[in-house]
This record gives structure tokens, C-alpha cells and sequence, in this order.
């Protein structure tokens, strides 16, 4: 099982709404890339690591818009 890291720079170059440092702080998206582990496990046996790092950026980026 392979767990993976999903950092902010890669969130950033995958959704470049979130791209500005200003509106978007590293801590602000750090926050909710740990909070978006928690519904999407960095572990998970099932899905391809590639999976379930942009599944996990889904889910910060959809908690970020509804915060």
C-alpha cells in the first residue's frame, strides 16, 4: 500500500483559481488538503495514486468554495 503526499504547489498547478498566494495562503490550502484526507484516504488500496491525488484535490478545492 503507497500513501501519498499531496502538496500545495500541485494543487496550485492543477486548479489555477487557487493560484493566487494572496486570496489563497500555503496554511489557508494546507488546512484543507489535511481536512480532504480525511474523506480520501492517501492510502487507499483501490484507487492509483494519481487518483487519488487529484480526488483529493477535488475535495480541498470543493471545501475551500463552500468555506
Amino acid at each position: 500500500m503507497s500513501q501519498i503526499d499531496v502538496d500545495v504547489k500541485s494543487l496550485r498547478e492543477a486548479f489555477p483559481e487557487f493560484a493566487s498566494e494572496c486570496v489563497y495562503p500555503d496554511g489557508y490550502i494546507k488546512r484543507f488538503l489535511t481536512q480532504a484526507t480525511m474523506y480520501i484516504s492517501r492510502d487507499n488500496r483501490v484507487l492509483r495514486a494519481e487518483v487519488r491525488e487529484l480526488g483529493i484535490q477535488y475535495m480541498a478545492c470543493h471545501l475551500m468554495a463552500l468555506s
